[in-house]
């Protein structure tokens, strides 16, 4: 299968106007939602339940931008290895035209790279 672009939930370092006019541009590190092509798609159970609006992911974090996720400090936890490879969430109704084919299986993961 060809690999697939999501968009997904991540917490970096971004842009948003402020001020009476929302003139005055603002940085702030919080939540955002990027497209970027990822690795894998695994569902997410929780207490064994599945979780109906999100999908885990992993995608590839070139050299050149992993200080933006490392600053907006994102969990240790959730970089796989050294590899550059981070794993977030994604939001299934944002993804929902995209995903339909493995969300209709009973797949539970989804891989596109060995990484």
């Amino acid at each position: 299968m060809a690999a697939m672009t999501l968009t997904i939930d991540v917490v970096i370092p971004h842009v948003e106007m402020s001020g009476r006019y929302r003139n005055r541009p603002v940085v702030i590190t919080g939540p955002a939602t990027i497209d970027k092509t990822v690795l894998a798609v695994r569902r997410i159970y929780e207490d064994g339940v599945l979780d109906e609006e999100r999908v885990e992911v992993e995608f590839f974090v070139p050299e050149g931008e992993r200080r933006l996720y490392e600053i907006s400090r994102m969990k240790r936890a959730m970089w796989v290895g050294d590899t550059g490879v981070l794993r977030t969430t994604a939001q299934i109704k944002n993804n929902r035209k995209t995903l339909a084919a493995w969300l209709a299986s009973d797949e539970r993961e989804l891989r596109f790279f060995d990484h």
